[in-house]
């Protein structure tokens, strides 16, 4: 990071604090509620872990389209795109690739068991009827499994309540961009529903760089289904149903050595997420009981000049859940999970492979104790067994204690952790792939201090984290072969200082570091930034929204595939603001500039990002 940099983020900074004393109205977060870090509802104050939250408030102030558009500006998270607008995402938490971050919404596995390293992408899933998303970073597979060895992204829609609600949206924008959408929100008796439908188009921009002489641009479409009904019969049992479909098709380039404009290429998606679940309490609710049955399906066909290749992949998944409530302060949880998964590529194509129909089975049993003494230690604790077909049992465990004193608002946490991942279908029998690859595994541990100053007005978090990687499975330019070739370690420092500045006024400023390194090159891992920053400033009054973002992102390893060579990309800042305003109770108007400075910049080397972009709508209530 340049001095330039340093000196601005220090000056945030100073402002911050020195206007402290004049603040007012602290919003207090000891309220707040998170789930996904004990998969039990926790106050945010006796969890450990470190969970960020947004809010369905916060998305609609930043405007987002799309879950990676709102993953930003989270300290710990760096996310980058393969080209424009739904073209393939990567989320990286702590140094952790996508491949090892376990992404749900409403409890359904969104990662593809097909796809070469089991990631989820995130592109095609939008944030329209999105009640609130929960980041949770660290190793996590002692209560998630495999996919979790870097952390969890837990999407969590909105249940309809109150009378029925239409809502009727449309947006135009640059690059030819046009979205609409609408919803039916409400409840009735015993039964709730929420629904959205929405559609995005777009001319879009190119896939590779303008810079690089290519003009061609690349275009996207996406229609998106989502549901949710429950039935709500009495005190003591709720049951859910669950429903998501995306269809969708990206224009792209040609991306063997340097990548070029191409007329031809393009992307078809299809995806089906389908969940029902059931909660029973018993024991004067002493004992909670959930029963979950989930299903996904992943369809991708690749098309090329001349040729065609088509990825198909399923997961079915059965899971049970037990919560004993011993008292306030002692929770007991117990849960058995089974997936059963498969896929096949259907025909061999110039950069993917052809196998036939290959499936996987997995058995994970876990169980957790928390425990809160005083009200002033809590203390989880953790463990999990998972019988896998192919690699038989691994165990994973995770102790994390938090203690407050709330007479000085501090509170101190640690976690330590063992996580597990997996190789993918993918990587076991694809021409890339070998049947002898064995899963990875890692620990992990964090220390950290959070400090709430001014009556909780200012609130400062400051975590240390560390992850230890053996065994793990990357792709050897020599062998043209995925293996157990690597060993790698991330440590880094995460900074967030939230100011309520007034009731109506949130200022935010984090800054991650992250230090990579690959232990058989000695070169940091790609695509991940060393130095990485975010500045938040939002105002909100019953009429009028406004936001203010803006990343820092510093200089990343990357990879030049034409002359095989690593490349040090620079570093770029982007700006963006958004707004809102309520003419009426039922109708608002809105608007935001994306990358206001119109930055020419690049998060993967090679590949296409949009200069300035302006985009205003409508929304209508009915």
């Amino acid at each position: 990071m340049g001095n330039k940099t340093v000196c601005r983020i220090v000056l945030v900074s100073v402002l911050m604090l020195a206007s402290a004393d004049k603040m007012m109205g602290a919003e207090d977060k000891k309220d707040e509620v998170v789930v996904t870090a004990t998969r039990v509802e926790a106050g945010i104050d006796k969890i450990a872990s470190s969970v960020t939250v947004i809010t369905a408030a916060d998305i609609e102030a930043s405007q987002g389209k799309t879950v990676p558009d709102v993953l930003r500006s989270i300290p710990g998270v760096h996310v980058s795109r393969n080209g424009g607008t739904g073209k393939s995402v990567s989320v990286y938490l702590r140094g952790a690739k996508s491949e090892h971050v376990l992404v749900l919404i409403d409890g359904v596995d969104l990662n593809d068991p097909v796809s070469a390293g089991r990631a989820a992408d995130l592109s095609s899933i939008g944030v329209g009827n999105v009640e609130r998303i929960e980041v949770l970073r660290g190793a996590q597979s002692a209560l998630y499994g495999s996919d979790a060895i870097g952390g969890v992204i837990n999407i969590i829609t909105k249940k309809g309540e109150g009378p029925a609600t239409v809502t009727v949206k449309a947006e135009v924008g640059s690059f030819e961009t046009y979205s609409e959408s609408i919803g039916l929100h409400g409840s009735s008796g015993d039964i709730n529903y929420s629904f959205l439908v929405s559609r995005v188009d777009t001319e879009g921009i190119s896939v590779a760089n303008e810079k690089d002489g290519n003009t061609e641009k690349d275009g996207y479409w996406n229609s998106t289904f989502s549901g949710r009904i429950g039935w709500t019969p009495s005190d003591t049992f709720d049951l859910s149903l669950i429903l998501r479909y995306v269809e969708s098709e990206s224009e792209l380039d040609a991306g063997s050595g340097a990548l070029k404009d191409n007329l031809d290429d393009t992307q078809e998606t299809e995806l089906l997420f389908v969940r029902s679940e059931a909660v029973v309490w018993l024991l004067d609710s002493m004992w909670e009981q959930k029963f979950g049955v989930s299903y996904s399906s992943h369809d991708r066909v690749y098309n090329q000049p001349g040729d065609q290749t088509i990825f198909d992949s399923e997961l079915l998944k059965f899971d049970w859940q037990n919560n004993l409530y011993m008292a306030d302060s002692h929770i007991v949880s117990m849960g058995a999970e089974y997936e059963e998964e498969q896929g096949e590529s259907s025909r061999v194509g110039p950069y993917s492979s052809n196998f036939d129909k290959k499936t996987s089975e997995n058995i994970g049993v876990f169980a957790q104790d928390v425990y809160t003494w005083q009200e002033k230690v809590t203390v989880a604790a953790n463990v999990r067994v998972d019988d896998h077909d192919q690699f038989g049992d691994e165990v994973t465990y995770r102790f994390a204690p938090v203690y407050e004193l709330e007479e000085t608002g501090t509170r101190f946490k640690a976690t330590y952790g063992t996580g597990f991942k997996a190789p993918s279908l993918f990587q076991l029998y694809s021409i890339y792939g070998s049947e002898d690859l064995q899963p990875m595994k890692s620990d992990t541990y964090d220390i950290g201090l959070s400090q709430n100053v001014f009556s909780d007005i200012l609130v400062v978090d400051v975590v240390y984290f560390n992850s230890q990687y053996e065994d793990m499975i990357s792709y050897d330019f020599v062998t043209f072969k995925y293996g157990n070739i690597s060993e790698a370690e991330s440590e880094g420092v995460e900074v967030l200082a939230s100011l309520r500045a007034s009731d109506k006024v949130m200022l935010n400023l984090s800054y991650t570091y992250t230090d990579t390194e690959d232990k058989d090159t000695g070169k940091a891992l790609k695509r991940i930034p060393v130095d990485r920053a975010s500045f938040g400033a939002s105002y909100r009054d019953k009429k009028l929204t406004a936001n203010l973002g803006v990343v820092y992102v510093g200089e990343r390893l990357d990879r030049d595939f034409v002359t095989s060579t690593d490349i040090t990309m620079p570093d770029y800042f982007l700006v963006d603001i958004s707004g809102s305003y309520d003419c009426t109770d039922s109708f608002q108007v809105f608007a935001r500039v994306e990358n206001l400075l119109d930055e020419e910049y690049e998060e993967v080397y090679g590949y296409g990002t949009a200069g300035l972009g302006i985009y205003g709508g409508v929304k209508v209530k009915l």
